[in-house]
């Protein structure tokens, strides 16, 4: 099996969405970044540095 190339990372799904340049979508991606965690009862992992994940299980 291939290894896989996005790989789970320790940077923050805060200060990716902070880099968002428009302040709205910002509000909006949070808003919907704590519906989504609330929903799965899982907290947000960023994988390599433009992927928001949400999992169940590691």
């Amino acid at each position: 099996m291939a290894a896989l190339k996005t790989k789970k990372t320790e940077l923050s799904v805060d200060d990716f969405i902070k880099k968002i340049p428009e302040l709205q979508k910002q509000k909006d991606a949070f808003i919907i970044l704590g519906l989504m965690e609330k929903a799965t009862k899982a907290k947000a992992k960023m994988w390599g540095l433009l992927l928001l994940v949400l999992a169940i299980s590691d």
